[in-house]
């Protein structure tokens, strides 16, 4: 829907609105979403005014603004920093790289956290009910999480190359570099829907707080040094020690259990990224392919063989099968 109503910006722009055809879409886009919202969801404008409801979700509501906040904060500090102290072509390569790391995470993090909330909210007194969800979710995210982060480690030229041009080439080693922080930010997505669920969103601003600041600290670390890679570095040591301090809070702290229950089920998929980063690195010390294209359908190639064999020899197919075929 979306992207049909985003046929205003192009229509603005042919007929010379230059600029303004970004604020066109924007504008249009969000009148339309508020109308088709309350349409759908027959809740109309009243002239009674009650404070009510505001009292009622004053404290989840403002501990999830607060969340928000700090969160976009952090996330959108690293290119402010960059911009203002390195130079225009270090914050064009490190945006292309940063953007392409965020896709996977915002892609799954759309689909599943709609879903997983109102279900898990029915049973929000019942934590058993949400801690096997979770897990089952988890196991199958690090199935595809974990050696999709090294798929793209080893492919990142290739992927640079196939996508931008080789004229943005200095942006493949950061990208590299932060593709092996996926992993934990997918993990992590489900994170805020579980807290929701449990109503532990005031633990939830907390800890976005703290692994707020834990990233704001590496990033001028990073910036300090004056060089991208340094910055991707920092950044990888940052989202990694979070997201592990996230699933570790999570099992505690909103599922009552034991954080390596939640580590057996990541086990599987630990185990198809390290036979998959075995097989791309003999590739790319062997036969790596000097045209992009090609080289990246190899790698794609071999990164769905060793998933499917792995996933049959370690009897995944049929795990996921039951998960999928069964109501929650």
């Amino acid at each position: 829907m979306r992207h049909v109503w985003g046929a205003s910006g192009i229509v603005v722009a042919v007929l010379g609105g230059g600029v303004y055809a970004l604020l066109v879409n924007t504008v249009v886009n969000s009148f339309v979403n508020l109308f088709l919202t309350v349409w759908v969801s027959k809740i109309w404008p009243t002239t009674k005014i009650t404070s009510q409801p505001i009292k009622k979700i004053y404290s989840f509501a403002t501990n999830q603004l607060g969340f928000n906040i700090v969160n976009y904060v952090a996330h959108n500090l690293d290119s402010i920093l960059i911009a203002k102290f390195m130079s225009a072509s270090q914050l064009g390569n490190y945006n292309k790289a940063y953007r392409l790391i965020l896709y996977p995470t915002s892609m799954f993090n759309g689909l599943i956290t709609p879903i997983l909330l109102p279900v898990l909210a029915e049973h929000q007194s019942d934590v058993t009910v949400i801690r096997n969800v979770y897990l089952k979710l988890q196991h199958v995210t690090a199935l595809i999480a974990v050696p999709l982060s090294i798929f793209l480690f080893f492919s990142s030229d290739s992927i640079i190359n196939v996508l931008y041009g080789k004229n943005w080439h200095a942006a493949a080693f950061p990208f590299a570099i932060l593709s092996l922080s996926i992993w934990t930010q997918m993990l992590n997505a489900n994170a805020e829907a579980i807290f929701q669920a449990r109503n532990k969103v005031r633990k939830l601003l907390k800890i976005g707080i703290y692994t707020s600041t834990f990233d704001v600290i590496f990033t001028i670390i990073g910036v300090m040094s004056g060089s991208v890679s340094t910055v991707s570095f920092a950044l990888l040591v940052s989202f990694s020690f979070n997201g592990i301090y996230v699933l570790y809070t999570v099992m505690h702290e909103a599922l009552s259990s034991n954080f390596w229950i939640l580590v057996k089920e990541l086990q599987s998929g630990i185990i198809i990224g390290a036979v998959l980063a075995v097989v791309l690195g003999i590739y790319g010390l062997m036969f790596a392919h000097s045209n992009s294209i090609i080289d990246l359908l190899i790698r794609g190639f071999l990164f769905i063989f060793v998933f499917i064999l792995s996933s049959v020899i370690l009897g995944e197919v049929s795990k996921v099968k039951s998960l999928f075929g069964k109501k929650v």
